[in-house]
């Protein structure tokens, strides 16, 4: 498996089910990792049962932030992640993605601030966690 996906995929799921502390940080990286990647799969030449099962693969990253139905507000440590992913993807050796990676940076973090902007405004003060 050439991509992050397979492996963050079930690390991230549990951490966010399990470990609560750590969902305002992960939710917004899931839902960005989730769309980037479904339109990724969308662009790569492989067969339909692929695509299909990747995609839904992607998907399972919504499962949990629906059944807490909670709508969590990114702190810095939302930020410090996203810093990380992003010097962790110019600094690949190898480079599985259909966008090239200053594309794939950018779409990424287009998402991050669409979303960490519409969370803001949806839970309210900055200053209150959750």
């Amino acid at each position: 498996m050439k991509t992050f996906s397979p492996y963050a995929i079930p690390i991230v799921i549990p951490l966010y089910m399990f470990l609560p502390f750590t969902r305002s940080a992960l939710m917004i990286h899931m839902i960005t990792s989730s769309i980037i990647g479904c339109v990724n799969i969308i662009q790569m030449s492989s067969s339909i049962l692929i695509k299909v099962i990747s995609i839904l693969g992607h998907l399972l990253l919504f499962a949990p932030i629906l059944y807490f139905k909670i709508m969590y507000k990114p702190n810095i440590f939302s930020f410090i992640i996203l810093i990380f992913l992003t010097l962790l993807f110019l600094k690949m050796p190898w480079w599985p993605y259909e966008f090239s990676r200053k594309k794939f940076i950018l779409i990424y973090w287009i998402i991050y601030t669409h979303l960490f902007i519409i969370l803001i405004n949806k839970c309210g003060n900055p200053a209150r966690t959750r």
